[in-house]
């Protein structure tokens, strides 16, 4: 089974550097560009399952993934970015401002994220992990599914799977990217981490 983890393409709050989780704000004019040549680069691709964050920026993803495919999109509320409370919309500089116990560190290091008034990475991963668990018993080892969210979810995705801690590695989930896992002997290996089909200066 091959499972593809897509973030969704650019909004103007990912352009700015803001965190942007569960605020519902729509793909900007360069997101839509990314989430299109996604779908050119993933056309030859047999997805059986399309699922999706039902926050409008992945599912206008998935909806472009979708096109001229039959495969239905299937929204779940457990794929949504991680509700980052009292940072949401602020840039890390903001954050700091307002939280001074917090370092440049935790900006780049979701498993850090603990958000006054929001979720920590570990709800987060309490969340993702029975969407995984009821794709794998739903499937079979031929099976290609896309499942189409947010970097937050990504991280947790992975963290599920592969146990990895994300801070020993240099890991940037960018907007419009592709993170590939292969299931081989009931063993989830990382294949591709964040390839993007076009040069993507968002972050």
């Amino acid at each position: 089974m091959d499972l593809l983890l897509i973030r969704h393409g650019a909004t103007e709050w990912n352009a700015t550097g803001r965190f942007v989780g569960r605020t519902d704000i729509p793909l900007s004019e360069s997101g839509l560009q990314q989430a299109q040549a996604l779908a050119e680069m993933l056309k030859d691709e047999p997805l059986s399952r399309i699922l999706s964050s039902d926050l409008g920026r992945a599912r206008t993803t998935a909806e472009t993934l979708a096109r001229g495919r039959d495969t239905v999109i299937e929204l779940d509320a457990r794929l949504r970015e991680f509700d980052f409370g009292l940072w949401e919309g602020l840039t890390w500089l903001e954050i700091i401002e307002r939280f001074p116990a917090l370092t440049a560190d935790h900006a780049h290091t979701a498993r850090l994220y603990a958000p006054e008034q929001g979720e920590t990475f570990d709800h987060v991963c309490a969340r993702v992990e029975p969407v995984l668990d009821e794709i794998v018993a739903a499937g079979a080892p031929s099976d290609h599914v896309a499942l189409v969210a947010h970097a937050g979810v990504i991280h947790a995705t992975l963290a599920v799977t592969l146990g990895i801690q994300f801070d020993t590695m240099a890991v940037s989930i960018k907007t419009g990217s592709v993170t590939r896992l292969t299931m081989k002997n009931g063993t989830w290996q990382l294949m591709d981490l964040s390839n993007v089909p076009t040069l993507n200066s968002a972050h």
